[in-house]
């Protein structure tokens, strides 16, 4: 009863007012599919709008418990490596998914190339019944696209979900500012990083949202490293903390990423970033493990690579 009830208030007061601000033609694929396979379209718009939803709720429960203690997630690791970072002058593009969806994700995989009308092609990497390229792609222009999760203070109702955002960056922009544009004309409904790479200057570019602020995040040296802790320190003052440790693993993981790309700086290319992906030592705890503060984690559900230089 209290699940169904939950469910209703939820397809009633958040699924149903983002979905209105999704692009029509990418509604329409969206609607195409699920039509298609016989798929429930109110659990398209779960599968479309949960990862949202989850961060609006840890929003609004910050608002009344300024402490929480929520069930951790462990989530993603990335790394952008080009110019003298790499063995090869290469744009190499790595990424880790995590979430809680193992033994259910990483049981179908898919990579599936997308045609849209009026629109780039694009490949995706994604698991059958996400069919959606807002988590990690490249588009036939050379521009790869990821995405991280944020927990922010600063939540709403009115934006598109993340996965709509990496649907219309892939379908619309041949290069980084022009994906700088889109991102910065959007409206969000909670926090985000997305991790941009072309095989032009400045060859790798991130920005941090949350609800109501966007800030640009720039490579200091030849590589680009992001987990799930902002930035920015204008963000980082609205972050709130889920529970303690997914804190330290978030920053476990952006000091290993951050400590394997300055050990292999000038070396960096495709297995190196695999092998990075790979990696099982924790900062935090100072020894290799295999549950958590590390880069590979047991609810890693998909690992990229992307040479974007030879797509």
């Amino acid at each position: 009863m209290i699940n169904d009830i939950a469910r209703l208030l939820a397809q009633k007061f958040f699924y149903e007012r983002i979905i209105k601000a999704i692009p029509e033609k990418i509604l329409d694929s969206y609607i195409g599919l699920a039509d298609g396979a016989g798929f429930d379209r109110n659990q398209l718009y779960i599968v479309v709008g949960f990862a949202d939803m989850l961060q609006v709720a840890s929003g609004i429960l910050n608002r009344r418990y300024k402490v929480l203690k929520l069930p951790p997630i462990h989530l993603c690791t990335s790394i952008v490596a080009f110019g003298e970072a790499t063995k090869n002058n290469k744009v190499i593009h790595g990424r880790n998914l995590d979430y809680e969806a193992y033994n259910v994700w990483e049981r179908f995989p898919l990579i599936a190339r997308m045609k849209p009308d009026g629109g780039i092609p694009y490949i995706y990497f994604s698991s059958a019944g996400v069919h959606s390229g807002g988590l990690t792609g490249i588009n036939d222009s050379g521009l790869a696209f990821n995405v991280h999760t944020k927990f922010t203070s600063q939540v709403r109702f009115s934006g598109p979900p993340m996965q709509v955002v990496g649907d219309y960056i892939l379908r619309n922009a041949k290069n980084i500012g022009e994906a700088e544009r889109i991102i910065k004309n959007m409206r969000y409904n909670c926090g985000w990083t997305f991790v941009l790479s072309r095989n032009e200057r400045p060859y790798a570019k991130a920005f941090e949202v949350d609800a109501t602020d966007i800030e640009d995040v720039n490579a200091t040296k030849d590589y680009l490293v992001t987990t799930n802790c902002y930035k920015s320190q204008r963000l980082k003052g609205r972050e709130i903390s889920i529970n303690r440790t997914m804190d330290i693993n978030f920053i476990s993981r952006l000091q290993r990423i951050t400590d394997l790309a300055e050990k292999y700086y000038f070396e960096i290319d495709e297995q190196k970033v695999v092998d990075m992906m790979s990696d099982n030592f924790s900062p935090y705890d100072k020894r290799e493990i295999y549950d958590r503060n590390t880069i590979a984690q047991l609810s890693t559900i998909q690992s990229v690579v992307m040479n974007v230089t030879d797509r």
